[in-house]
């Protein structure tokens, strides 16, 4: 009687588990085909039945993530607190939810939420951010596009790269145009060569569009035939030529000589740039008279990258008249002239130092006189000297500042900003003064300038910081410690706001974990403005410390919040 009883209650309890089973499959086989709405029927059709299933329960949870329900899926959790260990063994749902969350933007009709769902699951680095960077590379909204591309070079998927080359093809707006071009660079896509090669023979190509099609080919360069570099280096087209001479630059082609001093004469003056560039990055002797006569022929150009190119190769190469030149335009120059020349004696590294010296005592324009104390700072010349006029440059808070390559990359002049907003980074020129101002603080610091920490304490206070998200991941390199150690002190700060600047950086610039109970403790009563920037230092972190606090985020009332909120809580549990 007893085995009968038994037996009757375990294929009760059996027939119960197949039904639930057969439930929360239908749950599921709804969700695979994104039929959410009959998904979350079936899910509380499912509950309803067997409320005490946790089986069910789950379903429902994942029915609930998949519409972006936040506050129902936080009713369905058995507990009231989420700690570390919790959040690591339920990872799929927590997984389930952040991209509800985010797939829940990336439908409303809020640009700015398409945007932050966009960068968010771009920067998770997950196989199901596809089809987020897909559709917004489709998308007929131009900062969309622009955003998709920076976030679509990050990934080598077959099907980005497919779409990267079908803009390439379609794309009408320039700057995103420039964003494809960089992408096929970043991603090393080889196959492009013969096509960026081609759109260098359009004549109505944007000067930003050609510059940076030669630069991502010459970087793509490790080996070429000798047929092609000809056709380059004779080409019609001064952008090919301008390509060609690149590429003996990057390569370091030897037995190119001829060529280079034949096109140092040639018509377009930044083909001359360039020859006189490789000239120099391939030391050609100065014995030869062929090469001295060209490089004198060039310090009398009146266009300044032409004749700052020429005297810094003859500065490197021992000829005085190098040093005469470089000083004509910073003293007669216009602003950019002057800074091209000051960045250029920093370019010749152990042969300007007694012309930096000499010019430190007697200019006063600030960017020259920041362009020539890294100069001197390059070599360990003048350290303490050095170091004050960077200092007495980070206190002119009115000035904007930004590196911008010049001659191929041969000099990078620190000058006053005159860059455009991009579509992909809000407010890129105050972001990129941010990142240049934080590489002087970042450099005194390395060299233990004695006022180092106090004009860190000052940036800070300033609130000048707000590289995070998308634009740390483009613009940040990994910080040095000994930069750091001058930060850290910094959370402990008596002023609020000094400690939640420091705790930041330190996060978004040094991936420091001490930074993480300082940014958590400076979230409550904080403004949403300042929430969104602790909550993306915090992706940088990686730390599953944070976890709990990422998901008590989750339950915030701004959707901003909740997006990035989830953004973070994806990227730390993949981390």
């Amino acid at each position: 009687m007893f085995k009968a009883f038994v037996i009757i209650f375990l294929f009760a309890v059996s027939a119960l588990h197949a039904d639930v089973q057969s439930g929360v499959r239908r749950v599921h086989a709804h969700l695979l085909i994104q039929d959410v709405k009959s998904a979350l029927q079936e899910a509380r059709k499912l509950v309803q039945e067997y409320p005490d299933v946790p089986e069910a329960k789950r379903a429902l949870m994942s029915a609930l993530a998949a519409v972006g329900d936040v506050d129902g899926w936080f009713a369905q959790w058995q507990g009231s607190h989420f700690d570390e260990q919790t959040c690591k063994s339920d990872r799929i749902l927590f997984e389930e939810i952040a991209w509800g969350v985010l797939n829940h933007a990336r439908k409303t009709g809020s640009l700015q939420l398409r945007v932050l769902a966009c960068i968010g699951a771009g920067l998770t680095r997950d196989a199901n951010s596809l089809p987020f960077i897909l559709e917004c590379l489709r998308d007929s909204n131009a900062q969309l596009r622009g955003t998709a591309v920076e976030l679509a070079s990050m990934y080598g998927d077959a099907i980005l790269r497919q779409q990267l080359i079908t803009m390439f093809h379609k794309e009408k707006i320039h700057p995103i145009r420039v964003e494809v071009i960089r992408a096929f660079g970043r991603l090393k896509m080889q196959k492009m060569r013969p096509l960026l090669l081609k759109s260098l023979e359009n004549s109505k190509l944007c000067s930003d569009e050609k510059r940076v099609t030669i630069q991502v080919l010459a970087e793509m360069t490790e080996t070429i035939n000798e047929d092609d570099l000809q056709h380059l280096l004779l080409s019609k087209r001064s952008a090919l030529r301008v390509c060609g001479i690149e590429m003996v630059a990057q390569c370091e082609l030897r037995g190119q000589e001829g060529n280079l001093l034949k096109l140092g004469y040639d018509s377009h003056p930044q083909v001359r740039a360039a020859a006189l560039k490789a000239m120099g990055i391939l030391r050609l002797d100065k014995g030869n008279p062929d090469v001295v006569r060209c490089v004198q022929h060039h310090l009398m150009s009146p266009d300044p990258e032409v004749s700052v190119t020429a005297a810094w190769f003859a500065q490197i190469i021992g000829l005085k008249k190098g040093a005469e030149r470089l000083k004509h335009w910073i003293y007669k120059g216009d602003s950019d002239s002057s800074a091209l020349a000051a960045a250029a004696i920093a370019a010749c590294g152990p042969y300007g130092i007694s012309l930096a010296q000499d010019l430190l005592q007697e200019v006063e324009n600030p960017f020259v006189r920041a362009n020539i104390a890294f100069a001197l700072l390059g070599q360990r010349e003048q350290v303490q000297e050095a170091c004050s006029v960077l200092a007495e440059a980070l206190n002119i808070s009115s000035l904007r500042w930004m590196a911008e390559p010049c001659v191929g990359g041969l000099f990078v002049p620190l000058k006053q900003s005159t860059v455009c907003h991009q579509r992909a980074i809000p407010n890129f020129p105050k972001l990129l003064d941010q990142v240049v101002r934080l590489q002087m603080c970042a450099l005194l610091a390395l060299l233990d300038y004695p006022d180092a920490s106090e004009a860190l304490r000052d940036f800070l206070y300033k609130g000048y910081w707000q590289v995070t998200g998308l634009a740390a991941e483009l613009m940040l390199e990994e910080a040095d410690e000994e930069a750091l150690v001058y930060i850290r002190p910094l959370l402990e700060d008596p002023d609020p706001k000094v400690r939640t600047e420091a705790a930041v950086i330190l996060a978004v610039w040094g991936r420091d974990p001490t930074a993480t109970q300082g940014l958590i403790d400076s979230y409550e009563g904080a403004s949403l403005e300042l929430k969104i920037k602790i909550l993306e230092s915090m992706s940088r972190l990686k730390d599953t410390t944070i976890l709990p606090f990422l998901v008590d985020c989750l339950q915030e009332s701004s959707l901003i919040l909740k997006v990035i909120a989830a953004s973070v809580l994806l990227q730390t549990l993949n981390k």
